[in-house]
């Protein structure tokens, strides 16, 4: 594969990701607030909305880590495994520019 038909397959899947997080976040979060789930599920437990995205994330890990050790079971396609992990990382992203945006307040 040359250089540029990866980078190619990369916008391909970044697309593919955006589109996911654009639905899926509808679904657990509304429209208002991107982090509604992990915030609930944090307060719920009594822990922060970054060790409920870590759990969450973790699965979608270990998911990889089957894979590249030729223990991978899932139904699930580990293309979709890579794409969440992906989007998950996104989700960090947000949290920690809220956060930033947050202390400039």
């Amino acid at each position: 594969m040359t250089n540029q038909e990866l980078l190619k397959r990369a916008q391909e899947l970044f697309q593919k990701c955006l589109d996911t997080l654009e639905s899926k976040g509808k679904v657990y979060s509304g429209e208002v607030n991107a982090f509604r789930n992990f915030t609930d599920v944090a307060r719920e437990l009594g822990i922060s909305r970054k060790m409920v995205w870590w759990v969450y994330f973790r699965k979608h890990i270990d998911a990889i880590w089957a894979y590249v050790t030729f223990d991978y079971k899932d139904p699930e396609p580990i293309e979709g495994r890579i794409m969440d992990a992906i989007n998950y990382l996104i989700l960090l992203y947000g949290m920690i520019e809220q956060e930033k945006e947050r202390k400039e307040e």
